[in-house]
């Protein structure tokens, strides 16, 4: 008895093991398709550098000395963020040279948007024997940056992409190249993750929104995989911007 059913758990593993092909994460910045083996890992846009740091644009470092009294003067101080329709806002995605459409779209139908670029820079190294001259934060430029272009809220956004892919009954037709190839045999499951931070340009104050994730299925064949995920892709993104939009809205009672 004990044989057959350890017999049936190493059964069941294989389905499994067969079933669920591959999965992958990617940036929002960098959501090209890469092969049919659902890893995503290399790169597909040309511009993409990485990420932005998440505490250089809070203006955290690590290395800063901090005292109890910092700590009780930032809960002292009562100034807060706050974003109203019409506002002008300096909007960033991070890894990308400019913040996709579909949230260029959603922003603009609240907000006057200043787009700009959200890839990082790369560290720069002194010459030999001289000392690398200190540099403003990150934090520091993006406020300086929206002042000057008269904006009054900073917004910066992340995503990830994360994919699963589901093999189906019909991907053993293969005896016909092409109408195989054609027979959708694979489910790709999909979401997106969001957070972004809102940061008042005059105070420096901040605040972090994380809205809803965006989820779907799609099924496709082998010849039609990459123009699926990236049909797919498209489609998530604009759901996951309404998402963030509609956070937003609510976090600051925008009508």
């Amino acid at each position: 008895m004990m044989k057959t059913t350890t017999t049936h758990y190493v059964m069941l593993f294989a389905v499994v093991a067969t079933l669920l092909t591959g999965c992958g994460t990617r940036s929002i910045s960098n959501s090209g398709y890469q092969d049919d083996n659902g890893w995503y890992g290399q790169q597909t846009n040309p511009f993409y550098q990485g990420e932005l740091n998440e505490l250089s644009v809070l203006g955290i470092s690590a290395e800063q000395a901090i005292s109890e009294a910092d700590i009780q003067a930032a809960l002292n101080d009562a100034s807060a963020v706050t974003l109203k329709r019409g506002d002008a806002i300096l909007l960033i995605q991070s890894g990308a040279m400019f913040p996709d459409d579909a949230m260029l779209q959603a922003m603009r139908d609240y907000f006057t948007v200043t787009p700009l670029s959200g890839i990082p820079d790369q560290p720069k190294q002194a010459a030999q024997g001289e000392t690398a001259a200190p540099s403003a934060s990150l934090k520091q430029v993006l406020r300086l940056s929206a002042a000057q272009t008269g904006a009054t809220t900073v917004i910066v956004y992340w995503g990830i992409i994360e994919t699963a892919q589901e093999d189906q009954v019909t991907k053993t037709v293969s005896w016909v190249p092409l109408v195989g190839a054609l027979i959708p045999d694979e489910v790709q499951r999909m979401r997106i993750r969001l957070k972004g931070v809102a940061m008042d340009v005059k105070s420096g104050k901040w605040l972090m929104l994380t809205p809803p994730e965006a989820d779907s299925s799609t099924i496709s064949g082998r010849l039609e995989r990459e123009a699926a995920d990236q049909q797919q892709v498209a489609r998530m993104k604009t759901q996951a911007y309404q998402n963030f939009m509609y956070a937003l809205r609510q976090r600051f009672m925008i009508q």
